[in-house]
Formats: structure tokens, sequence, C-alpha cells
């Protein structure tokens, strides 16, 4: 059984055939939304960047938007096997027995990042020596801007109405990178609002970058404008795309991902034909879980956030199912160590579809 699927945009894809795929050749990881569906490629990544890219001496950018976030600011720790670890033992351990409002969505959140980012590790992530960190966000107006629920639900149908039949009005809402300053010459000058990450500021764009709206509350004070509402970057990149994002596209980003395709806003993934064509992803490498390997999982899929209202009041249950699911995981780590390690990378690879 095959449990990887390794495909490759045009430029990627040659260079992996006629070089194969070194650490030395990446130059940018990126990380989309998904919440729970992380879980299935914990392992993945933990390989990745604790066995693989931690021997490499170039500089990396690391991108991503909510979950996409949290995972790659775990990435960016000194010991980012431990990071990870602490990031899926926070996700799985959420409760939700007793209340699923909005308060109480807040509260695990914030307790998952301050679990995944105690002080010290927010210095590291900034000064990492390794790493450029980055996370995605977008700033809210009109009805996406209230803090009022029914308000929120309607700036979401109109963001869906806009998104369906693009004449019908531009959204309320604009993308916003948030990065150190040794980022900021990586980034297209159109690409969107750049603000430099603080420590003080840092977790706040964490939590901004994955706060969906109806269910979270928007995140103000980003970059001193208190009357400003940052909400989900998934919103604009469910599953951030490099070419809108970095002006050089010198050498692979590197893509581990729980789906064998990529969808750019959120509100494209309610669309199946939505999928982006490999010819705008050329120099990515994309890195998924097989089919055959997903049916082994204890579900037969991975992990969703839809599994929080399914085990409602079930929670133990979830949990059990989450944790094994994030176990099986490291399975997928092992076997891109293999492939890499033989060189077997340049035999397995495909072409991006487009």
């Amino acid at each position: 059984m095959s449990q990887l699927i390794i495909q490759a945009g045009p430029d990627a894809y040659a260079k992996i055939q006629r070089d194969g795929l070194q650490a030395e050749d990446i130059a940018a990881v990126f990380g989309a939304s998904g919440a729970a569906k992380w879980l299935g490629i914990y392992g993945l990544d933990s390989a990745i960047f604790s066995r693989w890219l931690v021997n490499a001496k170039q500089k990396i950018f690391l991108y991503g938007t909510s979950v996409g976030a949290f995972k790659l600011a775990a990435a960016a720790q000194c010991d980012s096997a431990l990071a990870f670890k602490r990031l899926a033992d926070g996700y799985i351990s959420q409760d939700y027995s007793t209340d699923f409002s909005t308060a109480a969505i807040a509260r695990e959140t914030q307790r998952i990042i301050d679990k995944v980012l105690p002080d010290e590790a927010v210095t590291q992530v900034l000064n990492s020596e390794k790493y450029l960190f980055g996370c995605g966000a977008v700033q809210c107006t009109g009805l996406l801007g209230s803090e009022s629920l029914m308000q929120q639900r309607l700036g979401m149908v109109r963001a869906t109405v806009q998104n369906a039949l693009p004449w019908m009005g531009r959204p309320e809402f604009t993308r916003v990178i948030c990065a150190g300053e040794a980022a900021r010459p990586l980034i297209k000058s159109d690409a969107g609002r750049f603000i430099s990450l603080q420590e003080d500021t840092f977790k706040s764009a964490i939590l901004a970058s994955g706060s969906l709206p109806v269910y979270m509350s928007g995140v103000r004070g980003l970059d001193g404008q208190a009357d400003a509402v940052y909400r989900d970057g998934g919103l604009l990149d469910y599953h951030p795309l490099p070419g809108n994002l970095l002006s050089d596209h010198t050498g692979l980003v590197l893509y581990p991902h729980f789906y064998p395709h990529l969808v750019e806003q959120w509100f494209d993934k309610f669309y199946p034909w939505r999928k982006v064509s490999g010819d705008r992803l050329a120099n990515v490498v994309l890195i998924s879980p097989s089919e055959s390997f997903v049916q082994t999982l204890p579900q037969q899929r991975i992990p969703d956030r839809k599994d929080f209202s399914l085990y409602r009041g079930r929670d133990q249950q979830r949990i059990a199912l989450w944790q094994r699911a994030a176990e099986q995981s490291f399975e997928l780590g092992e076997a891109f160590l293999t492939l890499q390690k033989t060189g077997d990378i340049a035999r397995m690879v495909k072409p991006l579809p487009v």
C-alpha cells in the first residue's frame, strides 16, 4: 500500500525528475486552513521538520492560515517535534461537553495557543535563524466587521453570493500578511497589507488567522488601529497559494496537505470543480495521504471539525478517535523519510493536474 501521494507543479516536477528532492531545495513551506484535518498529517509535518529540514542550511519562509499558521508556529520552534505534540494534544483535548458557545470556542482556542506558544517560544519563532514565519488574516469591514452574530451570518451569506457571482460586488475583507520584517522583501507589493509581527502581537496574529466569523470574535489591535477587525485568513486563502504571495519563485515550495488538491478560498470548497490548476503551482511539491491510507483510519477519513457536533456529549469518544488518527499519521512521516532516503520520490512523484 502506498501511503503517500506526491505531486508537483511543472517546474518542481522537472527538478525532482532531474535531481531528486533534497532539503536544500526547499525555499518555503505552506500550511492550509482545515481545523482538525491537520491531525491527519501531524506525524508527516513532525518528520519533515524535526528529521529532514532540520539539516537544511538555507533560510526557509513559512506561511499558513488558521491551523496552518498554528502548525508552522510550532515548526519554527527549536524543538519542533515537542511543539507539534503540544499542538496535537491541545487540539484533541478540546472540551465542549457543557458549552459550545462562541465564548467557549474562544477560551479553548486561546488555551491551545498558550500551550503551543509559551512566552519563550514566541521569541524563538521571531528570532529563528532557520525560518521566516508568516501567517495570513483578513481585515473585515461592513457586516463581517460587526460583532453581531446576525450581521456576521448575513455577511457570510453575502460573501457566498459574491463568490458565486463576482459581479455582485467586492467582498468585505482584504488580505493581511503578518510576518517579521525580514520576510517583507519576499512578499509581492500588491499581495495585501503587511503587518510586522512583534512579540506583543504575535499570539493575537495567530488567533486572528483562525477566527472564523460567527464562531469566534474578531481580533483587534494588530497594528494599533483599535477599530480594525481581523478574522480567519482562510476566508481568502483557504489553502494559500504561493503565487498569490511570493515575489520570488526560485526554490521549491513544500506543501504537506491533507488532500491531494488545493482550494483557493473558503467559499470555493462548496464547488468541487474549483480545484487549483497545477499551472498555478509551478514550483510546489504537494504531499498528501493516499486514499488507501485514509481508509485505514478509525473513521475511514481524516478528523474533521464537524466531529465536534457529531460527537457532542461524547467528547471522550471523539478524543479517542482523533488520538488514534494522530498516532497513525506518523506512518506518513516514516514513509516520506524512506522515499527521500532511497531516492524513490522521483519515481513516485506525479504532475499536478492542469
